[in-house]
């Protein structure tokens, strides 16, 4: 019996070394860095020590400006004052 006549088609695998390649990002960071987080939201008003500086626990950073805490703490001085 003959088929259609048309060729099939066919792969001929070769033998050769793989190469993979893997692409990351990141940070890279210090032994000592550690990231600070307020406890509240605002603006940066004031920052008090430079990259690189030294800090004693409980001294201040940064100054936050956050109108709706200063609103807050004036009236609740107005309710405690009434």
């Amino acid at each position: 019996m003959v088929s259609c006549g048309e060729k099939k088609e066919s792969i001929t695998p070769t033998f050769s070394s793989i190469t993979e390649s893997i692409y990351a990002a990141g940070i890279i960071k210090s032994d000592n860095q550690y990231a600070v987080h307020p406890k509240v939201n605002g603006i940066v008003d004031e920052v008090f020590v430079e990259s690189g500086d030294y800090v004693i626990v409980g001294s201040p950073i940064i100054s936050i400006y956050n109108e709706t805490q200063r609103l807050n703490n004036e009236n609740a001085q107005l309710t405690a004052d009434f």
